[in-house]
């Protein structure tokens, strides 16, 4: 419901943090919050939420786990680093918590 009421903003942003929510509400079913993941980050890069959009390809990464998973958690990671986050796992879980992934 929250992430429809920012829809309304029809705001880049706004639309960003609407596809978050709809990522966290998809926590327990993995597959489709892979994708939904996906899309917010897509939405975080198109509002100029690099931080955000790191953190969304991060828990991506690490729900899908694999060579892909691992490959996108690392470029994560360093994309985090290049904007001088010295603990990104940190970061990542104070602006995209996520039940299932431990810290």
């Amino acid at each position: 419901r929250l992430a429809a009421e920012l829809d309304k903003e029809k705001s880049a942003w706004a639309t960003a943090f609407a596809e978050l929510l709809r990522s966290a509400a998809l926590a327990r079913e993995p597959r489709q919050a892979v994708h939904q993941l996906e899309l917010a980050e897509r939405a975080c890069v198109g509002a100029d939420l690099r931080l955000f959009a790191s953190a969304a390809r991060l828990r991506r990464g690490q729900l899908e786990g694999g060579v892909t998973g691992a490959v996108q958690t690392r470029a994560a990671i360093e994309a985090m680093r290049e904007q001088q986050i010295v603990d990104p796992l940190a970061v990542a879980a104070m602006l995209l918590p996520w039940p299932s992934i431990p810290r």
